[in-house]
Formats: C-alpha cells, structure tokens, sequence
C-alpha cells in the first residue's frame, strides 16, 4: 500500500518518470534505482504508514525548508 501511495503521488507531483520504493522498517530506499540509506525508517502505527517526507522530498532533488514562525514545512521544486 505503501509503495503504491507513493507511486501514485509521485506521478501527480512529477510528470516525469520516477521509480520510487520503500518499505516499513527498512532503513534504506529506491530512487531511480539508487539506494539510499535513512536514518530514520517508514513505520506503521495505528494503522497509518508514516514516512519522512523529507528523506522523500530531497531524494527527489526538491527544496525543504521549516518556517519556525509557522511551524510549516515549506517543499518547493529545485530551480535551476
């Protein structure tokens, strides 16, 4: 379910093609074939997956910033 989640928002968030696959309990992820080791590993609690979004925001070479003010997460498309 996870991965399928993820498949589905990646291909909303980014037309171009992405391979994109993680696991519950594993510390590492796929990235276009790359393996990519986290410190921290997806978990399901209560029935929910969470997932650190920002492991999965820069490893799609996107911009994470926090504003404190807020207490938001601000996760912006890399301008090149």
């Amino acid at each position: 379910r996870l991965v399928e989640f993820c498949q589905i928002l990646l291909t909303q968030l980014f037309p171009q093609p992405r391979n994109f696959t993680m696991q519950p309990g594993s510390n590492v992820i796929t990235v276009n074939g790359e393996e990519i080791e986290i410190d921290t590993a997806p978990k399901i609690t209560h029935g929910r997956t969470l997932t650190p979004m920002r492991v999965i925001a820069e490893a799609l070479r996107m911009n994470v910033d926090w504003d404190e003010s807020s207490r938001t997460v601000i996760i912006d498309e890399v301008t090149e």
